[in-house]
């Protein structure tokens, strides 16, 4: 069985205004590293990128960031991969562009529009699925249900 190959991304800028609403413990992703032949690659950058050695993500999750110096490298990454999972970020953006699967992690508490209210699609880009932390929701929670789709989906 070949691993379908997954690129996650767990955290936008720390500073800005909603990071509190929209960015997501590595610890909760973890979930998707016990699914068989699912091969996970990290396209974290930056300080959250720290999380891995922090966690001990280090054999379940393959590093990617020190390839990253700028969007064209994470292009290049994005293209070899079977979807993207990730919070509202460039990457999420970067991998709709580019008609890649894309799960978006949206937390309803952000109030982005572009996401709209309700739906788990999106007029900004056609190979984006959205799921939704509603208030109720841990994103334990929303990433157990994203856990149980790829087990029985072809990414």
């Amino acid at each position: 069985m070949i691993p379908r190959k997954v690129g996650i991304c767990w955290s936008g800028a720390t500073e800005a205004d909603d990071a509190a609403h929209k960015n997501i413990p590595l610890t909760d992703f973890l979930v998707l590293a016990e699914i068989p032949g699912i091969e996970l690659h990290s396209l974290q950058v930056g300080e959250a990128a720290k999380e891995m050695g922090t966690v001990g993500a280090y054999g379940l999750i393959a590093d990617r960031s020190p390839e990253i110096h700028n969007m064209l490298d994470t292009t290049n990454i994005i293209a070899g991969l079977d979807l993207v999972v990730s919070v509202d970020t460039a990457v999420a953006h970067l991998a709709g562009a580019m008609g890649k699967p894309v799960w978006l992690l949206y937390n309803q508490r952000g109030g982005d529009g572009r996401w709209k209210r309700f739906g788990d699609d999106t007029v900004w880009y056609l190979s984006m699925r959205i799921w939704r932390r509603f208030r109720e929701d841990s994103w334990a929670a929303v990433l157990g249900r994203v856990g149980r789709e790829l087990q029985q989906c072809g990414v």
